[in-house]
């Protein structure tokens, strides 16, 4: 504990390892339902951290949430760079709970120790389900879509306050929740002229979620469920296809043949679905003090390890480079870098998913975990959840004992007494509320129609066909050339024989709009002009989205050297949920290329929104380039995946708009 308590006046990382062992982080409603006490200690630890007024200590909450100025904002070191930074919070957490625990009667020490060494910081799986039957904006029914699982923002999250055990009484009472926001300090926080650079949209009184909505519970819950199946099945690709086997390519936003999906990507897409507009999360500067970042992280963490476990020989060149600010001592001045940071159980923690395992088992159990989630044209229904991932009945749980009784789907039913402040998040909680326009609808109705107005609100107009053609192919993005032969499909396909999920790939300049943007791209008529962009995410035709999260230039040192070097990168999204969608309700009879082409020139419509909310038109983005995607993998599961590009689809949609 000595060595752990100068670390922190020193500001140095060391990890749990040392005064902990090893232990398994856990999804968030596991660690609360599973670990009482030690969760119990971790809301008690976080909230004595996040409000001690004292904002210049190295390693108090506020602190440790601004460095993200030292972020590098891309590159192969954006994973490894945040093992460390958990590890600073996790270790921070960790003293202030031994700290709170030395002050529960002495009849309670010992148990609160005990709970405290069983802290590793928590994680949200997405892909988890937290309940049974949602409804969310899409094309099945009147703008919605129905599911037989719920995987909305974990109840945790939305309460406003829990019930905690303190040391004066160690008897549940009412108690802030630590978790739900984070209050900038009065004195010592961001300067004006700071804020001023991040936006004038962004509250600076404390952290907020989708601000901009009516709503906000209803529309990150949209936004999640929405979101889930296409990037479920993301992942899975990831973690199990040849392509991704280098780690290059499965981490960074670079250019790679049959893949440009990455965990950055991902990451980034995940923090504008839970910050929305306006939301802290959406931006780079402040987007650490919302709490929910830490638990973002550490499931984009947990992603990195069971890769890592899945591809034990796979790493990077450059690994050597130091991981600013965090030291690994102060005297000499040394910092972590990559390397050191291959292994979590050097910092103290793992993952219930690497346990007991090697590469074969690891890439297996994720796939049993998650398979069932994601449909395909030869099972277009999901299925149902391992036991191990079958919804958690939280009505025991401790910290939402308000004298009140669960109901099975998950909504809660107060007593008269119970507080006004805990009701409604909670309620809202239960159910994902849809609300869709009459515009919305018609949107709906109107795949398959006549082309609509294409991309943006200016129209380049070239003289001719030729030069209409010209421009068009300028602006389609090609992956694979002649020389990948081992991974294109060969002409012509044997369609029953394999299986297909479609891509839309892009590739732009990170600091194009010097800053986050958010490129949206919908399946059906888009959003006209009287719908704020801020309600894109639950757009009922919106397909997917590709988020580029960047700071301003003037925010980062490192993002002027990206904006020198013209620094690319790519994303995917992926759009075979939404066609299964359509499938189901006639609007495509299948997702064979000769079906999907042609639906795509008729419905593919993307839009260009700021971090802001204003929009862009994608014709003044000279660097972005957007292509069609197919991966075909052997129905028989012998063989390899392989792939297929459509550029001539995006080069229709763009000459029919010019």
């Amino acid at each position: 504990m000595d060595a752990l308590n100068q670390a922190q006046k020193d500001g140095v990382v060391v990890g749990l390892k040392a005064v902990a062992g090893v232990a398994p982080r856990l999804d968030i409603d596991k660690f609360l339902n599973d670990l009482p006490d030690t969760f119990n200690l971790f809301c008690l630890a976080l909230y004595d951290l996040m409000n001690d007024t004292d904002s210049t200590k190295i390693m108090g909450y506020y602190q440790i949430a601004a460095s993200t100025d030292f972020r590098r904002l891309s590159g192969m070191t954006s994973p490894t760079w945040h093992r460390p930074y958990l590890s600073m919070i996790e270790q921070t957490i960790f003293a202030k709970m031994l700290e709170i625990a030395e002050k529960f009667p002495q009849a309670n020490k010992q148990t609160y120790r005990e709970a405290a060494k069983k802290f590793r910081m928590p994680y949200w799986d997405y892909y988890r389900p937290r309940g049974k039957d949602v409804t969310f904006p899409g094309v099945i029914s009147k703008g919605t879509t129905s599911a037989k699982f719920d995987f909305s923002l974990p109840q945790i999250f939305a309460v406003e306050k829990v019930m905690l055990k303190t040391p004066t009484k160690n008897q549940l009472e009412l108690h802030d929740n630590p978790l739900h926001l984070f209050s900038f300090p009065k004195a010592g926080s961001i300067p004006l002229n700071q804020w001023n650079m991040i936006g004038a949209n962004f509250s600076r009184a404390q952290t907020q979620r989708h601000p901009s909505d009516s709503d906000p519970l209803i529309a990150i819950n949209n936004a999640v469920n929405k979101a889930r199946e296409p990037n479920a099945g993301q992942l899975l690709n990831m973690i199990s296809d040849d392509v991704y086997d280098r780690y290059e390519t499965f981490a960074f936003q670079g250019s790679s043949p049959g893949a440009s999906g990455s965990l950055e990507s991902v990451h980034g897409l995940y923090h504008v679905l839970i910050g929305g507009q306006g939301g802290h999360m959406s931006s780079v500067p402040v987007a650490a003090f919302d709490p929910i970042f830490w638990l973002h992280h550490c499931q984009i963490d947990r992603w990195l390890a069971i890769w890592q476990a899945a591809h034990p020989n796979s790493w990077f060149s450059g690994d050597q480079d130091n991981l600013l600010p965090f030291r690994v001592s102060k005297n000499p001045a040394r910092f972590w870098n990559s390397r050191q940071s291959i292994s979590t159980q050097d910092f103290g923690y793992t993952y219930p998913d690497l346990v007991g395992g090697g590469a074969t088992q690891v890439e297996a159990a994720f796939k049993n975990h998650y398979a069932w989630s994601v449909r395909t044209a030869q099972f277009p229904t999901i299925g149902n959840p391992p036991t191990d991932m079958a919804p958690l009945d939280l009505s025991r749980a401790q910290v939402y004992q308000f004298s009140a009784t669960f109901t099975s789907d998950r909504s809660i039913n107060f007593m008269a007494a119970a507080p006004q402040a805990i009701q409604q998040p909670l309620m809202a909680a239960s159910k994902v509320a849809v609300q869709t326009s009459s515009a919305a609808r018609e949107a709906v109705a109107g795949a398959e129609k006549d082309p609509q107005q294409p991309v943006g609100h200016k129209k380049e107009r070239p003289s001719n066909r030729g030069d209409k053609k010209k421009v068009a192919k300028g602006r389609s993005f090609r992956n694979l050339d002649d020389s990948q032969t081992s991974i294109k499909a060969p002409s012509p396909v044997e369609e029953s024989k394999v299986n297909r999920e479609w891509f839309i790939d892009d590739v732009v300049e990170r600091l194009a709009l010097n800053g986050s943007f958010t490129i949206y791209y919908f399946l059906g008529d888009p959003p006209n002009a009287t719908v704020p962009t801020s309600s894109y995410l639950s757009h009922p035709t919106l397909a997917a989205a590709s988020h580029i999260f960047a700071a301003p230039v003037e925010a980062c040192d490192n993002c002027g050297n990206q904006q020198q070097q013209s620094h690319l990168v790519t994303s995917t999204a992926p759009i075979t949920p939404m066609l299964l969608d359509y499938v189901e309700i006639g609007h495509l009879p299948n997702l064979r290329a000769d079906s999907v082409k042609p639906f795509l020139v008729r419905n593919l419509r993307w839009r260009v929104v700021t971090v802001h909310g204003g929009t862009v038109d994608p014709r003044d983005l000279s660097s972005l380039k957007i292509g069609v995607s197919s991966k075909l993998a052997p129905l028989d599961g012998q063989g390899r995946p392989t792939y297929e590009e459509f550029p001539e689809v995006v080069e229709e949609i763009i000459e029919n708009s010019s």
